[in-house]
């Protein structure tokens, strides 16, 4: 049976965990589940990317909104959706506050929690855990981490992957756009970045990673974030203009991915980052810090590389053994994106949140009585 979910998001910025709730609206659309997505702020230029027939609301809520959450109730007693699902620590305490006891509510978390929180933060986060129906994380690192936060049990929270598109993310020979990356670097081993410039992502490690490799070896990083500025500067100052470039930001990152000859995401802190994904399944080996999940992405030595966080001596030695060895890299990149078929596809992360999805319906079912309108 088809059902109606609310999602809930704070924007749609082109970042990861927003690609990864717009493949999951547009996939549940296509199974002919009704899809709301609701933006708590302002759209985003990633709305573009939701199928036409997903319904897109902004609610356009500035600073404390005290009048939002009747406002959520007001946007669901219209929809009428089944579930509502709630994306990051960002939009949490709104859809407690708004649906929690109306509606069942479940609740992703895309990314680790700052190391330190005020008591006061971590006092209300274990408030909403008790009254959010189901909490999910994208990995298991992940889902220690929020257990230990947020005082509860690990076997309450549910792993869902994220997955990709495999039919869209392939291999291809290059094209026109492809062959204008590389003349941007004038045809050197080309390294590419799919991230945030943020300090999760360590963009500064990647620069002076950059400082420790020939003349031949470019990079791309495709992305905005805080660290723009301070990055841009960075890349001037160790004379890297002409082969160190900022691409901003792109919704659709393949003609980097299938431009370049390795990826490398040089993070501090990770959960299941989709860029990573997404380069394997166009066929590129990946070069990647062994934080968060990515050890479970990256096969050491079968699917590409792993070194030390905040170390660009390990991060530029695997790097260059690599581009020393195009056999090896062909090789990893077949692997690479037979993993991800078989493991982190689109259609299996769908089926995994419809089955939670209808376990917390069915259950709903069961109560008594209907939502009664604030309207």
């Amino acid at each position: 049976m088809a059902r109606k979910i609310l999602h809930l998001v704070h924007s749609l910025p082109i970042a990861g965990m927003e690609r990864v709730l717009v493949s999951l609206a547009n996939g549940l659309q296509k199974r002919g589940w009704p899809q709301t997505v609701c933006c708590l702020r302002q759209t985003g230029a990633l709305a573009e990317s939701l199928s036409p027939q997903v319904d897109l609301v902004a609610m356009n809520a500035k600073g404390r909104d005290w009048a939002l959450a009747r406002r959520l109730r007001c946007l669901a007693d219209q929809r009428r959706p089944d579930l509502v699902h709630g994306q990051n620590l960002g939009t949490w305490c709104d859809v407690v506050r708004a649906f929690a006891g109306r509606y069942p509510v479940v609740q992703s978390f895309h990314g680790f929690l700052k190391n330190t929180l005020p008591l006061p933060q971590r006092v209300l986060a274990r408030r909403l855990a008790r009254r959010t129906d189901r909490l999910v994380a994208v990995s298991q690192p992940l889902a220690r981490e929020m257990a230990r936060r947020f005082e509860v049990s690990p076997d309450s929270i549910d792993i869902v992957a994220n997955g990709i598109d495999t039919d869209h993310f392939t291999p291809q020979q290059p094209g026109r756009h492809e062959v204008q990356i590389r003349a941007s670097v004038k045809g050197r081993f080309l390294c590419v970045t799919v991230a945030s410039l943020s300090p999760a992502k360590s963009p500064e490690t990647l620069v002076q990673t950059a400082r420790r490799l020939p003349d031949n070896i470019a990079f791309i990083w495709v992305g905005t974030g805080p660290l723009e500025k301070r990055v841009r500067q960075m890349i001037e100052d160790a004379g890297l203009r002409q082969r160190f470039l900022l691409a901003g930001a792109h919704a659709d990152v393949r003609p980097f991915l299938r431009a370049a000859d390795v990826f490398v995401l040089p993070s501090h802190t990770e959960a299941l980052p989709i860029s990573a994904l997404e380069a394997q399944a166009v066929g590129l080996p990946v070069v990647a810090t062994s934080v968060g999940a990515l050890p479970e992405i990256v096969a050491q030595s079968q699917t590409g590389l792993l070194s030390e966080p905040e170390n660009p001596d390990a991060l530029s030695a695997c790097i260059m053994s690599l581009a020393d060895d195009p056999a090896t890299r062909h090789r990893m990149g077949r692997a690479a994106r037979d993993s991800v078929i078989r493991r982190f596809s689109l259609s299996r992360m769908i089926d995994r949140y419809i089955a939670i999805y209808e376990s917390l319906i069915g259950a709903a079912a069961q109560l008594a009585g209907g939502v009664q309108s604030t309207c």
